[in-house]
């Protein structure tokens, strides 16, 4: 149970990396959110319960963010179109289930979730911020920010942490602080203490959506996801590679695989 944990989180941690991704939409798939959720909700009241879980999981995610943040940008750069159509399969492949078993979604949904799509795209149309660089003592307090951005995309699914650090100008610092955190370990510190503080108090938040609030918080939550995938075809369709056969074999692969996947 543990190494499948390990390697669920893993998979998780991987996605977290790629730009338009989302980790919780994965953690979904693989049957592990909720149950992440419950953890640390109970983390200060059953501790030993809650590290049993979140223990392996967060050692996966974490183990593949230090190790695959270069690998990934190495694929990145070097073969866009493959690799941005494998992590679109990926997330592809989630839909079905997540329709079929946890949205319950209605026509009604589609017309509100086409309507939130079109304002989460007027927004995002003109927000591009010019790279951070650490230059002051305020430029740290925008790195805790930076750590609270990365909880809320842990926590609330069909948000990309790495599609907003690029709105913020932020993706590459964050990415050379996730590849070598002893390079400036007081960012370091700044940027897990809003991640970690973030999450506690999100982790409760998006509880309590869930429990009030379910249907619609799935709506906002699959506008998020189909928003990740028109800027994942963005992406590729402006990486001016247009090698399709072997996109197309990419694209099955990443869904192949999130049918394969075990979710429990």
């Amino acid at each position: 149970m543990s190494l499948l944990l390990f390697f669920k989180g893993f998979l998780v941690g991987m996605m977290k990396i790629v730009p338009g991704a989302s980790g919780a939409v994965l953690a979904i798939s693989l049957g592990v959110y909720n149950k992440a959720l419950e953890s640390l909700n109970l983390f200060f009241k059953k501790p030993w319960e809650a590290i049993k879980f979140l223990g392996p999981f967060c050692l996966g995610v974490l183990l593949a963010i230090l190790v695959f943040s270069r690998v990934v940008l190495y694929f990145l750069g070097t073969f866009p179109l493959f690799t941005m159509a494998f992590f679109l399969g990926l997330i592809i492949g989630t839909l079905p289930s997540l329709i079929r078993d946890k949205a319950h979604l209605c026509l009604k949904d589609y017309v509100s979730i086409f309507f939130l799509l079109l304002i989460m795209l007027f927004i995002l149309k003109d927000v591009r911020l010019d790279v951070f660089k650490l230059d002051g003592f305020f430029s740290y307090f925008f790195v805790f920010f930076l750590g609270v951005v990365e909880a809320l995309a842990m926590i609330i699914p069909g948000l990309s942490g790495t599609l907003v650090f690029m709105m913020l100008g932020s993706y590459e610092f964050v990415l050379t602080l996730f590849a070598n955190p002893l390079g400036n370990i007081f960012a370091s510190f700044l940027f897990i203490l809003g991640c970690v503080l973030g999450i506690f108090f999100l982790a409760r938040l998006i509880t309590y959506l869930f429990i009030n609030y379910e249907h619609v918080t799935w709506v906002v939550i699959m506008a998020f996801i189909f928003l990740s995938l028109l800027l994942f075809g963005q992406e590729i369709i402006f990486s001016g590679d247009f090698r399709l056969l072997g996109g197309f074999f990419w694209l099955f692969l990443g869904i192949f695989l999130m049918k394969m996947a075990p979710l429990s």
